[in-house]
């Protein structure tokens, strides 16, 4: 695969060593992109509206505000990836 066929994002990614699993993200995100199971809170970015909702209400900072990466490696439909952690 040659390096200019490489779709790249922006993703917002959630620090599972700063979250302190308050839910606020989750709740405060208008079109649903941020879940969690038992470990991590995660944006799925093909959900994501980019509207940044969710950063200023975390009482922590653990929000990343944009991450560029490739959308083959991004948390999503297409793609699924908890913070590295292969699902």
């Amino acid at each position: 695969m040659d390096m200019s066929d490489i779709q790249v994002i922006r993703q917002h990614l959630i620090d599972p060593e700063i979250c302190i699993r308050c839910n606020t993200c989750e709740a405060t995100c208008p079109v649903a992109a941020i879940t969690h199971d038992s470990r991590n809170y995660v944006v799925d970015a093909d959900k994501c509206n980019g509207c940044m909702a969710c950063i200023s209400p975390c009482p922590t900072g653990s929000i990343d505000n944009w991450r560029t990466m490739p959308r083959a490696k991004a948390y999503g439909s297409r793609g699924a990836v908890w913070l590295g952690y292969a699902t």
